[in-house]
């Protein structure tokens, strides 16, 4: 009996303890996904790649699907970065999560279903919102849990060799946007109206300022870069900019040193880590 009070007594005092105002309770960053899940997503993620038509048979090709098939890849959707969550969504998420036994086949319809499955967070704050005011804490999550070490296998090859190939251009490209934007003080405090105002009409201070940073690009990139620039005004006009910049930044850290040390400043400061008291509690 005493053993029982003592334990009663215990837990009171730790529930009124979890419940003190001056320590206020964490936002949740989201799953910790097991590592097998993880290999599984990145094992299946060549599987979204548009093929060249190669015979692997008669030439050599350097990279394999998740079943050991050998092919070139077309680029696609790897050149369009910002469009790879949902192709990643839908072809590598969903399967990755059924095979983990995370979900069952029915239950991810579409790769918002699927992100908000995985990681337990909203990918969209507002989906009733056409402007898609992105969860930051999804972006944090994305580059603790999703970003895989630079010599981790994959389709055949490394992480590194996957990224050389097809996401180096994109995000360079998407990185060296934003520090122009950054440089002319347009990553914080955009007001929806006057961005869609000037989208609509392509006249104004946004819409100059992405043909500027486009105008001086190749034909081809030119485009992409203008899209590219809208991205982020429309980020930094919703839920900010920050987290997707230090993700980028972890991308280059990783697989692009020379990338990372030529925007290194423009880059926000990660947050400081809190400290932890001697009793696992976190200081403020």
């Amino acid at each position: 009996m005493r053993l029982v009070l003592t334990c009663l007594l215990t837990l009171a005092a730790t529930s009124v303890h979890a419940a003190d105002p001056k320590e206020p309770l964490e936002a949740y960053e989201g799953r910790a996904l097991p590592g097998v899940v993880k290999r599984l997503i990145w094992e299946k993620s060549c599987d979204v790649v548009q093929k060249k038509s190669v015979d692997c048979s008669t030439e050599r090709c350097i990279f394999k699907d998740s079943k050991g098939e050998g092919f070139e890849p077309d680029m696609q959707p790897w050149q369009h970065v910002l469009m790879y969550e949902w192709a990643v969504g839908g072809n590598a998420v969903q399967p990755a999560m059924v095979e983990g036994k995370l979900a069952q086949g029915d239950e991810v319809t579409d790769p918002r279903t699927a992100f908000s499955l995985l990681s337990g967070l909203k990918l969209d704050l507002n989906p009733d919102d056409y402007m898609m005011q992105l969860n930051p804490a999804l972006v944090r999550w994305v580059a603790r849990e999703l970003i895989p070490p630079a010599d981790t296998p994959m389709c055949g090859v490394t992480a590194r060799d996957v990224y050389a190939q097809g996401f180096a251009s994109p995000i360079r490209q998407a990185v060296d946007v934003y520090a122009k934007l950054k440089a002319k003080g347009m990553t914080k405090g955009i007001k929806v109206a006057e961005l869609d105002k000037n989208f609509n009409m392509q006249r104004g201070r946004f819409a100059s300022t992405c043909q500027g940073i486009s105008k001086k690009s190749p034909d081809d990139e030119r485009w992409g870069r203008e899209m590219v620039c809208w991205w982020w005004l429309r980020r930094a006009a919703t839920t900010g900019t920050d987290e997707l910049a230090l993700l980028f930044s972890k991308v280059l850290s990783e697989y692009d040193p020379d990338a990372y040390k030529t925007f290194a400043k423009a880059f926000p400061k990660p947050p400081v880590a809190k400290a932890t008291k001697p009793d696992g509690r976190k200081t403020f």
